[in-house]
């Protein structure tokens, strides 16, 4: 089985370099190196997760922490709304530097996180609390002028959350590979830190594994009830990312290499 795990985790570290390689420009810097330090970090973020999960599900029925317009649904609001300049001027710095192509991507970033921010507050219909239109009030389940809580949108939101949590975890993967054979390049762009491996784990747990994880869960007494523990993550998850690109020394300054992406 040993065996088994070490030849499939060759043959991805070496697809993940190839694809570096070809696609990617190099960056002149030296690999991250994961010791003690990032498995501490790893172990708080692991806890502060958990910490997360039982609070809102054990007090899923308080208001003020865990109801609509309650602090968990507010701070997922804020979290969302803080990405959005931060993934603006990453796009501003990357199209400046030359790397267009990635650019773009964090632009697209910025506008999915604008319009998360503007669902969660109904477009602005718990600012100025105008009627849901009847047709819309028809078919969403919160009575809302919001389109995430139409059943078949709701479905493909959590759809999103699983597949980006999945993606995160691969990503997170692919950034230890490629730096523990001491490849940097633009892709670090687009791969989460390590740090985020938890949160990215109990985004999917509830949102693609679903019931079986429901059911675990149930057995020790932490079913999971609503939603907002995803979205409180997702929006922690897209605050440290962010953050980290910002960090990072990559080709965020002018005169950087042109769109190797």
């Amino acid at each position: 089985m040993v065996d088994l795990l070490t030849r499939f985790w060759d043959r991805f570290a070496g697809a993940a370099e190839r694809l570096a390689a070809s696609r990617f420009a190099a960056v002149p810097r030296a690999p991250a190196r994961f010791g003690p330090l990032q498995l501490l970090g790893l172990a708080v973020m692991a806890g502060l997760t958990g910490a997360l999960y039982w609070g809102l599900n054990t007090y899923w029925e308080t208001n003020w922490l865990a109801a609509e317009d309650g602090l968990s649904e507010w701070g997922t609001v804020g979290m969302y709304l803080v990405g959005v300049p931060l993934a603006a001027f990453i796009s501003l710095r990357l199209w400046r530097s030359g790397h267009r192509r990635m650019a773009l991507f964090y632009c697209a970033i910025a506008v999915v996180l604008l319009t998360a921010v503007l669902e969660e507050i109904s477009w602005g219909q718990r600012v100025f609390d105008w009627e849901t239109p009847e047709a819309l009030a028809e078919v969403n389940f919160q009575d809302e002028t919001t389109v995430h809580n139409i059943p078949i949108f709701d479905r493909a939101v959590n759809g999103a959350f699983a597949l980006a949590s999945l993606l995160g975890l691969v990503g997170i993967a692919a950034r230890i590979a490629l730096h523990r054979r001491g490849v940097v390049t633009t892709l670090d762009l687009l791969l989460p830190p390590v740090l985020l491996a938890a949160p990215f784990f109990m985004i999917l747990a509830l949102t693609g594994i679903g019931e079986p994880f429901r059911d675990l869960m149930g057995l020790l007494g932490l079913r999971p009830v609503g939603g907002e523990t995803a979205e409180v993550l997702s929006g922690v998850c897209v605050v440290v990312f962010l953050m980290a690109v910002i960090r990072g020394p990559l080709p965020l300054s002018t005169g950087g290499s042109a769109d190797s992406t």
